[in-house]
């Protein structure tokens, strides 16, 4: 067939309705998506790929031009149809890859930078006694998982208050804010807050949190920050309702130990004979005297004070006044509160009250409206460890 450019120019001239602006539209979209454009810095350099691009949109369009008058009918009905299907399908591909690259960019950062949990901060003194192993990341719609297996750092043989093995944290992608944060050792805190709640599975115990972080350095917060928000982007505006990852992530080399349902906690003895445990008040952590004689927690005034001054204790869990008797049967004036959550050995319990004895030298007690919650109870005075039973 010979060519002619009269013919050629006539023809884009009649190229003015709808349904061949759509169809061009159609064209230049899947040109694109397969030959991507190169920036003007790259032309002299990639003189192929910008060659393609412009050689595939004059064979395409000049095809269907010189073709039109023959094949009117055809291109209007089924053709036009096939070009829309093929926006479309270009359009959700282009998506789905975008989504794809989000997922693996953050299981990337997981794996590859350095980023402490909160137990392995809360750990630091000033280095840290836990380490994580193999932290990832999964999603089955709607639900995102970051599992992580914690250990002991080298040359530690126990930490009290945690035991290694596999941690797993669940969150819903959508319903999920990601803020980043200020932390200790220059490093910034990655926030995650959730309305509905973030559950924890910890060594086959659950517990339900309002919010959760991980420690970085500033620019690795900055990027694993951007990354979630991209992939929660991507999930809500593609309707994706698969999954991606494996949501049941055991490494062979890093086993749960799990013998019995016994928790086992290391017991510091001080002056006096007088045995303390570590607890987390609220998320503060303390150290309150084992005592099974007393009835109730008790903490003193100056702690109350710090708890109320820094967000561990707010005004409205402040319950009011009462009087109570010591061992040596001085009847002293106090005030009720309520903790909210005290953290015992990776145990949870809610809505504890307590007293605050109006004096800054009062001892921290553990009484027996937290210990009669924990289970079954034995101390080991050799090994100076607490062994609850469950």
């Amino acid at each position: 067939m010979n060519w002619k450019p009269r013919k050629f120019l006539n023809h884009a001239q009649g190229w003015h309705s709808g349904s061949h602006a759509i169809a061009w539209a159609a064209i230049t979209t899947f040109v694109r998506k397969v030959i991507p454009r190169t920036s003007n810095s790259e032309r002299g350099i990639a003189v192929p790929r910008f060659l393609m691009r412009n050689v595939c949109f004059f064979i395409i369009g000049a095809f269907l031009l010189i073709k039109f008058k023959y094949m009117k009918f055809f291109f209007e009905r089924e053709f036009l149809g096939s070009l829309i299907l093929l926006f479309v399908s270009s359009q959700v591909y282009s998506q789905t890859v975008e989504l794809q690259n989000s997922f693996d960019n953050i299981i990337s950062i997981l794996r590859e930078y350095n980023i402490e949990t909160p137990e392995v901060n809360g750990s630091r003194s000033p280095d840290p006694s836990l380490v994580v192993k193999k932290m990832t990341f999964s999603f089955k719609y709607p639900n995102a998982y970051i599992s992580y297996y914690l250990a002991y750092a080298p040359n530690v043989t126990e930490v009290a208050g945690y035991k290694p093995g596999k941690r797993t944290i669940t969150f819903s992608i959508l319903d999920t804010d990601f803020k980043e944060g200020y932390a200790s050792y220059n490093n910034k805190s990655l926030h995650f807050h959730s309305e509905i709640g973030i559950e924890k599975t910890e060594l086959d115990k659950k517990d339900l949190l309002e919010s959760w972080n991980l420690v970085m350095s500033p620019l690795i917060c900055k990027k694993l920050c951007k990354e979630l928000h991209q992939f929660k982007f991507l999930v809500n505006k593609t309707g994706f309702n698969g999954s991606m990852g494996n949501q049941q992530i055991v490494n062979s080399n890093y086993s749960v130990p799990h013998t019995s349902n016994n928790i086992v906690i290391k017991l510091q003895k001080e002056e006096g004979g007088v045995y303390t445990i570590p607890c987390k008040v609220n998320g503060l952590s303390l150290k309150f005297i084992f005592d099974t004689g007393a009835s109730s927690v008790s903490i003193s005034k100056s702690e109350a004070i710090f708890m109320l001054k820094n967000g561990y204790l707010s005004e409205n869990e402040i319950i009011g006044s009462k009087q109570f008797q010591t061992a040596s049967g001085a009847i002293l004036e106090g005030t009720r509160i309520l903790i909210k959550k005290i953290e015992i050995g990776g145990l949870v319990l809610r809505n504890v009250e307590a007293n605050v004895v109006h004096s800054n030298n009062a001892p921290l007690l553990l009484g027996q409206n937290v210990l009669s919650r924990l289970g079954k109870i034995s101390i080991d005075y050799q090994t100076s460890s607490l062994t609850i039973s469950r």
